[in-house]
C-alpha cells in the first residue's frame, strides 16, 4: 500500500507528459519485474494487483477535484480513478482471456472497481456478454446475473443483432453462441419474455415497452401476425417515440412488424391462415407489404398479382435510405446502381413494365400504400410515377422549379410527355429551360451548385431519353445547333433602307452590323433602337454569345470526361457557325488515329491525312502524350499562329509517380505546401470542389464513381488568417462504400485534372510573394512556348535550359526563371523589370485563349532582353548601368 500513500498530490499529472513518467506504481512494478524475473509474468502482475487493491474495502470514497493538463476544467475522481492508477489497473485487462486463477483474479479486481459505484452501475461500464458467460463458465457468476445485465437496453439489442457486426455496438458471433451455450438460452428466454409482456398491454406502456425498440429482429410467421392483430385498425408508426416519453401501442407494434421476418420453415399455407382469419384486405396486405416488404413473396402469392416489379420501383425512387433495397434486388430490374437512384436518376421503362403488369387498379393501390415506406422520401418515388403517366402537367412542374428551385421536379423536368402538336419546339424550349437553371445556380454557394448542377444532369438525362437522343451529349449539340439555325432563320431587320443583321464572325462571336444604301452604319438610329424586331435581334446575340460561351465550356468537359462524337457528328457541328471556329483548332483521337478534322479526315501535325473510325473525342493532353508527337502539335500551333479555345496543346500534364502509384490511395505530392485558405476555397469551388462537413475539401466524380479528398489542417467553414494551413495529402475512395481507391484504377485523364486543380491552388493561393514553381508542368508548358516563340523571332541568343531561359544580350548574360519570372544578370545581382499586365493581353501570342499573365510576362521578357540594345526605359537602364 505504500506507492498509494505516497501519492498524495492529485496536481502532479499537470506538468507530466505522460501517465506512465514519474509513476512510481509503474516504477515499483517494473523493479519487481527485474530483481524477481518470474517466467509467469502476468502472475507476477496479478499478486500485485491483488496486494495492493483487493485489500481495500470500498468506503473511502471521497471524491477529490483533479486537473488533467490537457482537459477543460476540472474534474471529480475518486482516488482509484486518478489515471496514474488506472495506468496500472488496466494492465491488467489482456488477463481477460486467461483462464482459472488468472481469470478469476482480473473478476475480482473488476467486480473491485465496480462496488465502489454502488448499485446504480452505468451499462457501458459493466463487463460483455462474453466475459459474463466466462465468468459463469467459473462459477464466478449465476445464471440470475446473466439475466439481470440481460435486460439492460443496449444488451437486448445485442441479443436480437445477427448479421454484419456494427463498430458501435456489442456483437455476439456465432463462434461466441457456440463457445457460451448458455448465451442461446438466455437470448431465447429474455426475447420470449420481453414479446409476452408487451402482447399484454393495453393503451398504456408496460415495463418492458422501452427495451422491445432495441430489438432488431424477430422469425416467425406467427409472431409476426400476432403483432398485426395487437396493432388493429391503428395505422403503422414510422417514426417512433424518439421524442416522447412514453411509447405508444401503435409504435410498439409497429416497430415488431418492420423487424419480424419470415423462418426458413413458415409456409404459404400457413400464412393464408391467418389472412383469412385476420380479414385482411388487398388494401392491407399492400399496407403491409410496403412497411415490411421482406414478407413481399408470401403476399404476392396470396393475392396473384405480380407486385415485386412495382414495389421495388418505388423503394429504388423513394428520397431518403429508409428503406434501403440491397443492389442484388434492384439489378434484377434496372441497370442503374443504386448510387443513381440515390441521386435521383429515375428508370422509365422499369416503370411502364411494372405498371402494365399490375394495371391502373392495382397500381393505385400500390400508389395509396406507398406513404408507409417511409417518412416523407416516398413522395418523389409518387411524384416521379405522377409524371410519368401525365398526371402531373408541364406548367406544374415549371412553376416549382421557378418559384421555390425545387431539386424533384427539376430532375422529372424532362419525363413530362413532349408536346403533341410541336415536339421539336419543346424539346428546345425545355433545354433552353435547364440551361437558364444552371446558369442561375452560379449566385449560390458551392454545395447548392454542385447539387443543382446534378440534378440538371439527371434532367438532361431524362429529357434526352424523353426526346429519342441516346445520351444528354447528343441531345446538347443537337439542341445547339436547333438554336442558332432557329436564331438565323429571322436574323435580319430592314427598316426604312437601314438593314440590321446578325454576323458571325471567323471566331464564333456574334455580333449586329448595321449598313444602309451599302455603307456600315456604327449604330442603329435611334427611332428604331426600341423597336420590337431590333430587340429581338438583340436578344438573339446575346444568346449566341452566351451559346458561344457554353459551347466551349462543354468542348473541354467533353474533353475531360472523354465523350466520343460520331464522324457525322463532327461534320454537323462543323457546319454550325459558332461551334465550328471552336472545333477546327482542336486535336482529336479516333483509335490510333489523330489529328485536326477537315473534310472527315484528321491530319495530323506534319500534315498527312488518316481516315478516322466512325467514334471520336477530343484528344487530353494525356493521350498526346502518348502519341509521341505532342512537341510537333505545339510547333503547329505557332508556325500556323493557331488559338485554341482552351488549353489542349499546351495543357499542364500529370502523372502519377512511381511513390504514388506505391503507396496506392493518396498521393503527397503537394504535402508541406502552406496555402491561403480562402483563395484555396475561391479557386475549387469554382471548378466543382465543395467543403463537406466532416472531410474538409471534395470533389465527387459521379461518372467514374469515386471521391477526392483534400486533407489540410484548416477550417473550411470559418476560415481565419491566424495560421495558415499545410496540405498534408490527397486521398481516392471509392463513392459507394468510402473504401480506398488505387491511382492505378482511375484513369490517367482524371489524375491529371485533379493535379491541375491542386496545382493552380499552391501557385495562386500559396504563402508568400514568390511562386512556389510546384509545377514541373507548367514550367515545361513555358519551356515549350518559349522555344517556339525564339524560334519564330529566329532569336539565336535564347537557349531554355530546364527551369530558366538563358538569354546572352548585348549589354550582360541574363537568367529568366520559367517559374517566378524572376530575372538575374548571371555573375549579377537580380533586376527588377515590373511587368504592366493589361499591356500584354493580345500583344504576346498565345496559342489559347485562356488568359495566362505569368506566361505572357515571361515571354515578353525573353523578347525584351534578347534586343537589349533597343532598351529604352530608363529604369531598367539605370540598373544595367549600375550592374
Amino acid at each position: 500500500m505504500i506507492p498509494i500513500l505516497t501519492l498524495n498530490d492529485p496536481y502532479r499529472a499537470k506538468s507530466e507528459r505522460y501517465y506512465y513518467d514519474n509513476n512510481p506504481l509503474e516504477t515499483i512494478l517494473r523493479l519487481l519485474e527485474q530483481k524477481y524475473p518470474y517466467e509467469d509474468k502476468q502472475g507476477l502482475l496479478c499478486s500485485y494487483l491483488s496486494s495492493c487493491f483487493l485489500a481495500v474495502a470500498p468506503v473511502d470514497y471521497t471524491p477529490i477535484p483533479y486537473k488533467e493538463k490537457y482537459a477543460y476544467g476540472k474534474q471529480t475522481f475518486s482516488w482509484f480513478e486518478l489515471p496514474k492508477i488506472q495506468v496500472i489497473i488496466n494492465r491488467a485487462t489482456h488477463l481477460e482471456d486467461s483462464e482459472d486463477d488468472l481469470f478469476k483474479a482480473y473478476w475480482e479486481l473488476n467486480q473491485w472497481q465496480l462496488s465502489f459505484m454502488g448499485t446504480e452501475i452505468p451499462e457501458r461500464e459493466l463487463p460483455s456478454f462474453q466475459l459474463y458467460a466466462k465468468a459463469y463458465q467459473h462459477d464466478l457468476v449465476s445464471k440470475d446475473d446473466l439475466y439481470w445485465i440481460s435486460f439492460e437496453p443496449n444488451r437486448v439489442s445485442t441479443l436480437s443483432l445477427e448479421g454484419k457486426k456494427r463498430y458501435y455496438q456489442e456483437y455476439l458471433s456465432k463462434e461466441d453462441y457456440e463457445k457460451y451455450p448458455v448465451l442461446q438460452e438466455i437470448k431465447t428466454n429474455v426475447l420470449q419474455r420481453i414479446l409476452e409482456i408487451e402482447l399484454e398491454r393495453t393503451v398504456s406502456e408496460s415495463s418492458v415497452s422501452k427495451l422491445v425498440e432495441k430489438i432488431s429482429r424477430i422469425y416467425g410467421v406467427e409472431k409476426f401476425f400476432q403483432f398485426i392483430a395487437k396493432i388493429g385498425k391503428e395505422k403503422f408508426v414510422r417514426t417512433g417515440s424518439y421524442y416522447n416519453n412514453e411509447v405508444s401501442l401503435a409504435e410498439s407494434m409497429s416497430h415488431l412488424i418492420r423487424v419480424s421476418h419470415p423462418k426458413a420453415a413458415d409456409s404459404q399455407a400457413l400464412f393464408d391462415q391467418h389472412v383469412k382469419e385476420l380479414k385482411l384486405t388487398p388494401q392491407q396486405l399492400m399496407d403491409i407489404v410496403m412497411y415490411a416488404p421482406q414478407w413481399l413473396p408470401f403476399v404476392e402469392r396470396n393475392l396473384g398479382w405480380k407486385l415485386s416489379s412495382a414495389v421495388w420501383w418505388l423503394q429504388a425512387h423513394t428520397k431518403d435510405d429508409s428503406t434501403n433495397p440491397s443492389a442484388e434486388e434492384i439489378a434484377q430490374y434496372s441497370k442503374l446502381s443504386l448510387d443513381d437512384f440515390s441521386n435521383g436518376a429515375v428508370d422509365v421503362d422499369w416503370f411502364a413494365n411494372a405498371y402494365k403488369e399490375l394495371g391502373k387498379k392495382r397500381w393505385d393501390m400500390v400508389y395509396k400504400s406507398a406513404k408507409f415506406l417511409s417518412a416523407g422520401g416516398q413522395k418523389r418515388a409518387q411524384l416521379y410515377a405522377d409524371v410519368i403517366l401525365g398526371k402531373t402537367k408541364i406548367t406544374e412542374v415549371r412553376k416549382r422549379i421557378v418559384d421555390k428551385r425545387n431539386q424533384d421536379y427539376l430532375k422529372v423536368f424532362g419525363l413530362v410527355p413532349l408536346s403533341r402538336q410541336n415536339p421539336e419546339k419543346d424539346v428546345l424550349a425545355r433545354y433552353q429551360f435547364l440551361q437558364k437553371f444552371l446558369k442561375e445556380s452560379k449566385q449560390f454557394g458551392s454545395q447548392r451548385q454542385a447539387s443543382e448542377k446534378l440534378s440538371t444532369q439527371i434532367a438532361m438525362d431524362n429529357l434526352a431519353r424523353t426526346a429519342g437522343y441516346p445520351d444528354p451529349q447528343r441531345l446538347t449539340w443537337a439542341m445547339e445547333a436547333r438554336e442558332v439555325n432557329q436564331i438565323m432563320e429571322n436574323s435580319e431587320v430592314v427598316l426604312d433602307g437601314t438593314e440590321v443583321r446578325i454576323a458571325i464572325s471567323e471566331k464564333g462571336i456574334a455580333s449586329l452590323t448595321i449598313t444602309k444604301g451599302g455603307n456600315a452604319q456604327k449604330s442603329i438610329p435611334a427611332k428604331y433602337k426600341k423597336d420590337k424586331r431590333i430587340l429581338a435581334l438583340k436578344d438573339a446575340v446575346t444568346k449566341l454569345k452566351a451559346q458561344y460561351k457554353r459551347a466551349r465550356v462543354s468542348l473541354e468537359e467533353a474533353m475531360i470526361s472523354g465523350d466520343s462524337f460520331t464522324k457525322t457528328e463532327v461534320q454537323i457541328l462543323m457546319e454550325h457557325p459558332v461551334i465550328q471556329p471552336l472545333l477546327k483548332d482542336l486535336v482529336f483521337m479516333s483509335g490510333e488515329t489523330h489529328g485536326f478534322w477537315k473534310d472527315g479526315s484528321l491530319y495530323s501535325a506534319n500534315g498527312v491525312a488518316q481516315e478516322p473510325e466512325n467514334e471520336l473525342r477530343i484528344a487530353h493532353c494525356t493521350d498526346l502524350f502518348h502519341t509521341k508527337e505532342w512537341a510537333s502539335y505545339q510547333q503547329h500551333c505557332f508556325v500556323n499562329q493557331l488559338k485554341q479555345p482552351f488549353k489542349q496543346i499546351f495543357r499542364e500534364l500529370y502523372l502519377p509517380t512511381e511513390d504514388e502509384q506505391k503507396e496506392g490511395h493518396c498521393s503527397r505530392r503537394y504535402a508541406g505546401y502552406q496555402i491561403q485558405v480562402n483563395k484555396t476555397l475561391a479557386l475549387l469551388k469554382s471548378r466543382g470542389w465543395i467543403v463537406n462537413h466532416e472531410e474538409g475539401l471534395q470533389k465527387v466524380f459521379h461518372g467514374e464513381s469515386f471521391i477526392v479528398n483534400l486533407m489540410a489542417y484548416a477550417d473550411w467553414f470559418y476560415p481565419s488568417d491566424v495560421e495558415s494551413p499545410s496540405i498534408e495529402m490527397v486521398s481516392f475512395y471509392q463513392k459507394s462504400s468510402w473504401k480506398p481507391l488505387g491511382m492505378t484504377e482511375i484513369s490517367e485523364r482524371t489524375f491529371s485534372e485533379i493535379m491541375r486543380d491542386l496545382d493552380l491552388v499552391v501557385s495562386v493561393a500559396h504563402v508568400g510573394e514568390v511562386d512556389p514553381e510546384t509545377s514541373q508542368s507548367s514550367i515545361e508548358l513555358r519551356a515549350a512556348i518559349a522555344r517556339e516563340t525564339a524560334m519564330l523571332f529566329k532569336l539565336s541568343n535564347v537557349t531554355v535550359k530546364e527551369s530558366h531561359i538563358l538569354i546572352e544580350g548585348t549589354q550582360g548574360n541574363y537568367s529568366l526563371h520559367l517559374g517566378s519570372g524572376m530575372v538575374h544578370l548571371q555573375g549579377g545581382a537580380a533586376m527588377n523589370i515590373l511587368p504592366v499586365h493589361s499591356q500584354q493581353r493580345g500583344k504576346i501570342f498565345l496559342p489559347f485563349v485562356d488568359e495566362d499573365p505569368k506566361t505572357a510576362e515571361i515571354i515578353s521578357k525573353m523578347l525584351l532582353l534578347a534586343k537589349d540594345d533597343k532598351i529604352q526605359d530608363p529604369t531598367i537602364l539605370r540598373q544595367l548601368a549600375n550592374i
